[in-house]
């Protein structure tokens, strides 16, 4: 019991310890969408996160929300989060996966999934790029997999531009096609980074 007690104990202190070497980000951000696949257009978007960088590893998670409401039931908004752990491989280059979620909430029903994503990332002091795709997620009905962009272009101090974009396939459990559709989303906005660094000259 003292045993387990005291590697608990010096677990936490050394994860502690490896927060206060990071370099910790927050950041906000807010845009408007157009997400033409069954949504009411436009819609508009605000979302939180944080970055955590320490030595060759960056690790991000952000949450947000978007009013884009479903078109049969003209009512809705979209809950979002994601989390990544991404490598450091070269000086511009990361490596890495996470997670995904997404709940969209209606008048007459409730949908969310998770997908597991494999992500790749390059950064320099002015652009900030991140590819990732979507794996088969937890809702089986619909199957949406597919690509996804996030394009962040640093302005000036800590403010950047940001585009997020994405395309995707998946099917329609409800309609009387069983096969794959194809859709795409994508959003345009500004961010704010705190702690945000210069870009050396």
């Amino acid at each position: 019991m003292v045993r387990t007690s005291v590697l608990a104990f010096s677990f936490l202190l050394t994860a502690c310890l490896g927060l206060l070497q990071a370099q910790v980000q927050p950041y906000v951000a807010g845009g408007i969408g157009l997400a033409p696949t069954g949504f009411n257009q436009p819609s508009y978007n605000a979302d939180a996160g944080v970055n955590l960088k320490l030595h060759r590893w960056l690790v991000e998670g952000e949450t947000g929300v978007d009013s884009a409401d479903d078109q049969t039931t003209r009512t809705g908004y979209t809950l979002r989060a994601h989390g990544l752990l991404l490598v450091r491989a070269t000086r511009r280059w990361r490596f890495g996966g996470g997670v995904h979620y997404s709940q969209l909430t209606t008048s007459a029903y409730t949908k969310h999934d998770r997908w597991p994503v494999a992500a790749v990332m390059y950064e320099n002091d002015w652009v900030r790029s991140s590819f990732e795709y979507l794996l088969p997620g937890s809702d089986s009905r619909y199957g949406l997999t597919g690509p996804l962009l996030d394009l962040r272009v640093r302005i000036t101090g800590g403010f950047y531009i940001r585009e997020r974009v994405a395309a995707f396939a998946f099917r329609n459990p409800y309609g009387g096609d069983s096969g794959y559709h194809a859709g795409a989303e994508g959003d345009f906005g500004v961010m704010y980074v705190v702690h945000d660094k210069v870009p050396r000259e």
